[in-house]
Parts: C-alpha cells; sequence; structure tokens
C-alpha cells in the first residue's frame, strides 16, 4: 500500500522531512512550494513515529471537513480579513493580524460615534416652449401685448399644451433662450412680433 503525503520540495530533495500534510498542502501563501509524494507504509508509520515532527496531522478520527474546520478555516478567514482592511491603505496604516484589526475597527467606530452629517443638493430644470399665432394687422406695436392680456383664451391653453409635450431641460435656462432673464421669477412669459423686431415680457 502507498500512502500520499505532501511535502516542501527542498525536503524531498533533501529526504529529510520534518513538516508533512495528508489532505493537501499548507493553507499558507507558500503553499506552491510543497508537492506530493508516494511513500510505503512503513515509511509512513516511521513518520508517525517521530518524536519531535512538526506536523500539524494527528491520529484524530475526524473527518476532512472538521479537520479544515479546526485547523485551518479560521485562520484562513482571518488572514483574508487582515489582507482586505490592508487593501488600498498605506503601509503606516496597515494591520499585521486580527487583534489590531479589531483594534483599528474600534477606533474607527469610536471615532465616527455621535457625528454624523446631512447631504442634500438641489436640482434646477425648466422647460421651455414657443408657439406661433395671429394678430389683428391693426394693432399698434406697443399695444400688442395688452392685446394679448386680454385674449388670452385664445392662446394660452395652446402654449400649456405645448408646454407639456416639451421636455426637461437642465439649468435655469436664461442663457439657452433668447430674451429669457427673469432668473427670480418661478416662470417667464414674452411675445415677441415675428418681422417687427419688437416684444416684451408679459
Amino acid at each position: 500500500m502507498r500512502i500520499n503525503i505532501w511535502i516542501n520540495k527542498r525536503e524531498a530533495v533533501s529526504g529529510k522531512i520534518t513538516k508533512w500534510y495528508t489532505f493537501g498542502p499548507p493553507q499558507s501563501s507558500n503553499w506552491p512550494e510543497y508537492v506530493q509524494v508516494s511513500i510505503s507504509q512503513d515509511e509512513f508509520a516511521r513518520l508517525q513515529d517521530t518524536p519531535h515532527h512538526e506536523n500539524l496531522e494527528t491520529s484524530e478520527n475526524i473527518t476532512y471537513p472538521e479537520f479544515v474546520e479546526k485547523h485551518y478555516k479560521s485562520d484562513r478567514e482571518e488572514d483574508w480579513l487582515v489582507e482586505q482592511y490592508n487593501r488600498n491603505r498605506p503601509a503606516d496604516q496597515q494591520v499585521s493580524n486580527m487583534a489590531e484589526l479589531n483594534r483599528a475597527l474600534l477606533d474607527t467606530e469610536i471615532k465616527y460615534v455621535g457625528r454624523t452629517v446631512t447631504l442634500s443638493e438641489r436640482r434646477v430644470y425648466h422647460k421651455y416652449a414657443e408657439i406661433t399665432i395671429s394678430i389683428p394687422k391693426d394693432i399698434p406695436v406697443d399695444q400688442v401685448d395688452k392685446w394679448l392680456e386680454d385674449n388670452d383664451h385664445t392662446w394660452a391653453l395652446d402654449l400649456d399644451k405645448a408646454l407639456a409635450k416639451a421636455d426637461y431641460e437642465f439649468g435655469f435656462g436664461i442663457d439657452e433662450h433668447r430674451y429669457m432673464c427673469e432668473e427670480d421669477q418661478e416662470t417667464e412669459s414674452r411675445y415677441d412680433i415675428n418681422g417687427e423686431n419688437y416684444g416684451g415680457h408679459l
């Protein structure tokens, strides 16, 4: 009968085995340095009888998952947590073990206890629409605004419909649309007589 074990490459060359594993290479950063070898039952018995060997294996009657849970899992998880905490942190802020990690996390928690900040933001969007209507030819240019106000039933609904279909645009709309300049007003309406270079606010 042959038994497979994992040993360090250097010990495989020298023939002096001090550490060996049966379930697989050790769960450490140097695991690529280990190789699997096959030994006889007598050789395995002599390894078991070595008085000062540093092997982690025992004659415990446990399953492989139980063995991993007992010997490897907790250390591996702690190493992973330490590694994740140190990621992207400068060397002077890194930790080397779970005790230092717990202290760092506690210090961070204490540092921010009782102090909060509320973030807020106001964003302004606007709508813009135009419609073109006909007006009487005999109205003087300086009275067009009064005629429009007196006859808003002829155009107000159509302008509302055009605004409803318009898309929202980011910003106040002051610089984007000609002659719109009332920054302190929630709405702004104006008229411009086509071809006569005359208009104003309503």
